[in-house]
């Protein structure tokens, strides 16, 4: 019975040990945090040029693709000139496959910056855009409507 107590505490007392080792994780991953400062960090860099090489690190080579050097630079100007330089103002993301929701706060403007990522060590953008004003409407499960919210 002594030894069959002995054991137990054993195995609890290293069970809590392992477990008190483990360092809660809050909020998100470092590589996620390291690509929204990065798009923060390009959107108020005020140059096109900084703006591509945000991407040629960032995006991911189908978006690469996809986009002349020119279109990205058209991108980076239509960004900047709807927001003006920006803070960050809260992040938002409705499931670990759901694009990032940047909510910023611009020097002209607030407004929503979505980022799409995909599943790598280190993330890469698919896709990203911005809108000005409130946060993009997701469209609800199984097209039941949202319930409305008094304001």
């Amino acid at each position: 019975m002594t030894s069959r107590l002995t054991v137990a505490v054993l195995l609890i007392a290293t069970a809590a040990s392992l477990s008190a080792q483990q360092p809660a994780r809050t909020g998100a991953p470092p590589e996620i945090r390291a690509l929204v400062d990065s798009v923060l960090q390009a959107v108020n860099s005020g140059s096109a040029e900084a703006w591509e090489a945000f991407a040629q690190a960032r995006f991911a080579p189908s978006l690469l693709q996809k986009q002349t050097r020119e279109q990205r630079a058209e991108q980076y100007r239509q960004i900047a000139d709807l927001f003006g330089t920006v803070a960050m103002n809260g992040v938002r993301r409705e499931g670990p496959d759901a694009p990032l929701q940047l909510n910023v706060k611009g020097s002209k403007a607030s407004g929503v910056i979505v980022v799409d990522v995909d599943s790598g060590a280190t993330p890469k953008v698919i896709s990203l855009t911005a809108s000005g004003g409130a946060a993009p409407s997701v469209a609800p499960a199984g097209d039941v409507p949202l319930p409305p919210i008094d304001r």
